[in-house]
């Protein structure tokens, strides 16, 4: 199926830890990304902020599919959804992203200096939101990921 001139997207089969290495990974390709956008908008760089913003908005909604159909689904296998509570939380999030991104995109073709201060909002909450996985919720399913699997052993 093809929306919007992209493939449908799928979670990528690995294993956890390897797929968390590759989110904790992405986190810090989307900081620098982010980085990037800046840079483009202060020089009004019209062309290559919308691929960067195209790019990285494919990139975002293969990296929180992933988040979502594997370390949630860890979470919630094991706690049930009351005790999952957190990564729910966060992983909601993951709307308030998409959002904050379409805003971006919109914002850059009418006046720049509101596209920064889009831009600047996003990376505050991406930075924070990022975090969040980094420190609590990706340990706390990689933990989970082993107690699970010693328990079936």
């Amino acid at each position: 199926m093809i929306m919007q001139g992209v493939t449908e997207v799928k979670p990528r089969k690995l294993e956890l830890e390897q797929l968390v290495n590759l989110l904790e990974g992405e986190h810090r390709k989307v900081e620098s990304d982010l980085k990037a956008v800046a840079a483009m908008i202060a020089a009004r760089d019209q062309d290559d902020l919308s691929r960067l913003l195209q790019s990285l908005d494919e990139k975002l909604l293969q990296h929180m599919l992933d988040e979502e159909a594997s370390i949630l689904a860890v979470l919630i296998k094991a706690y049930g959804r009351e005790r999952s509570a957190e990564a729910i939380k966060v992983f909601r999030e993951h709307v308030r992203i998409r959002e904050m991104m379409t805003g971006l995109r919109k914002k850059f073709e009418g006046d720049p200096v509101k596209c920064m201060e889009s831009r600047n909002e996003l990376e505050s909450f991406m930075l924070e939101h990022f975090k969040k996985e980094d420190v609590r919720i990706f340990p706390l399913a990689l933990e989970t990921q082993r107690r699970l699997k010693k328990a079936t052993v």
